[in-house]
């Protein structure tokens, strides 16, 4: 191949190096794979002129358009290509569409999408990937629309550094670089989007248009969120959090964990088994029961003791979860272990309690009543009271029986401490009355209630009490 000054001049090789190529070296990709030989040139020459085009030596991308006419030249067949150098931008629209067309092929079966940029980075193709992961039109992003279009969308946080990104691409700072950002949806969702950017020029250095490969990150970065999410909330739940290997290996152990085990937050967990966190019974339920049990629902939930390094025995609610890999193996297990020595104790106390006082009932010695302020009603659950006042006929749901029942000396105060009670003055009342009885003896009683209803102001609309007998000792 020989080759004029100009040719020289623009491509950048020397004449030796031009002497080595082939006519097929000058044609674009496709019509280079299309042509392998200079009969077939020859016999198709009118449909390889055109617009193509070509790499410089140093690494520009080059449109021209190209003339070939074949001819006789010293006696060889020989060709005469004239190569035009398209210089108006408008020229470069071809470009940019040879550019779509080569994307489509490549990244067909692709997760990516792409944007294709003009030289003044108004948006000039898109992928249909994009517009579906935004629920837009490409008619609402195509044309003369700037990149403010984009930008309007991102998190405050992103526009800063996607803009000085994007001003080194353009102002010829970087031919490469990549641009990580979420863009607000038009139903408030955020899509993260992971940008690879070329800058495509001319033989000159000129911008020509920019390509950016779209990856769709959102699922990713929502993931990792969520991991972290849940790594925040293990690090600061209350709850004993334990991960355990296959080999009953401590991988992890949360601080909550390590406080109510009595393990230093610079001792290294790693070097533990589980079995010295839980007492011999417990290990030997989990070994035998729960962990089988786990890997074959996924989850098991029971309750065990766990052993400090003190020695004290804790009981917990544990749930245990098993996590395996694609393969069907268990790779670890997660323990939450809850305290609930609180509440084994209340719940003990209140055994105990309900026993005495179901033994007192049974001995009619205690019962229940309400007083329902609206109504100035009160409401017994029990008629022992009226069996020890002997009394034929009485209506103990009056207040003013109650008033004529109260011995006069205990009267005041156990007045002024029932209004009390029901205005919200003080929490509660306990008093030990004298009640006649039908003979005109004396009964004593134990009686006490509070607030247990009220209304939307704050206002007390119920009081509920116990009557206890405790004339026998009072006597004492």
């Amino acid at each position: 191949m020989e080759v004029n000054e100009a040719a020289i001049e623009t491509y950048g090789y020397d004449k030796p190096s031009f002497k080595d190529k082939k006519l097929t070296d000058l044609l674009s990709s496709d019509y280079a794979s299309e042509y392998q030989s200079a009969e077939q040139i020859d016999t198709k020459a009118v449909h390889i002129s055109g617009d193509h085009i070509h790499e410089t030596a140093m690494g520009n991308l080059l449109p021209v358009k190209l003339l070939i006419q074949p001819l006789n030249y010293r006696q060889h067949d020989a060709y005469l290509v004239k190569a035009m150098l398209l210089k108006q931008t408008s020229d470069y629209q071809w470009v940019i569409d040879k550019t779509e067309q080569e994307l489509s092929q490549h990244l067909a079966n692709s997760p990516l999408g792409y944007i294709i940029w003009d030289d003044q980075f108004h948006l000039k193709k898109i992928s249909p990937e994009i517009t579906e992961w935004f629920d837009v039109t490409e008619d609402e992003l195509i044309g003369e629309k700037p990149l403010a279009l984009v930008l309007g969308q991102l998190e405050a946080h992103d526009f800063m550094e996607v803009k000085e990104r994007i001003d080194a691409l353009y102002k010829g700072r970087t031919n490469n670089n990549i641009m990580e950002f979420g863009v607000q949806t038009t139903d408030e969702e955020t899509k993260y989007l992971k940008l690879y950017n070329s800058a495509l020029k001319d033989q000159k250095g000129n911008l020509v248009s920019v390509l950016s490969l779209v990856e769709n990150q959102t699922e990713l970065i929502t993931s990792i969120k969520l991991q972290d999410l849940q790594a925040e909330i293990i690090q600061n739940a209350t709850d004993f959090v334990c991960l355990i290997g296959p080999d009953g290996n401590i991988k992890y152990l949360n601080p909550a964990g390590r406080r109510l085990m009595g393990v230093d937050e610079e001792f290294d967990i790693s070097s533990t088994y589980i079995k010295k966190f839980f007492t011999d019974e417990s290990y030997h339920r989990m070994v035998s029961t729960i962990l089988p049990k786990a890997a074959e629902r996924g989850s098991w939930k029971e309750e065990l003791k766990l052993r400090t390094t003190n020695g004290d025995n804790i009981p917990v609610s544990t749930v245990i979860s098993v996590h395996k890999n694609e393969g069907g193996e268990i790779e670890y297990y997660s323990t939450i272990s809850r305290d609930i020595s609180t509440e084994k104790r209340i719940i003990s106390e209140l055994r105990t309690k309900s026993q005495k006082l179901e033994t007192a009932m049974e001995s009619k010695e205690v019962g229940f009543w309400q007083y329902h302020v609206d109504e100035e009603r009160i409401e017994l659950d029990h008629d022992w009271l009226q069996e020890k006042l002997e009394y034929d006929e009485i209506d103990l749901s009056s207040y003013e029986t109650w008033k004529e029942l109260i011995h006069p000396d205990d009267w005041p105060e156990a007045s002024q401490n029932f209004w009390d009670t029901v205005t919200g003055k003080i929490d509660g009342l306990q008093d030990e009355l004298r009640l006649k009885k039908a003979d005109g003896s004396y009964l004593w009683i134990l009686s006490q209630a509070k607030a247990t209803d009220h209304d939307e102001e704050g206002n007390v609309t119920k009081l509920s009490g116990i009557h206890l007998d405790i004339h026998e000792w009072k006597r004492e």
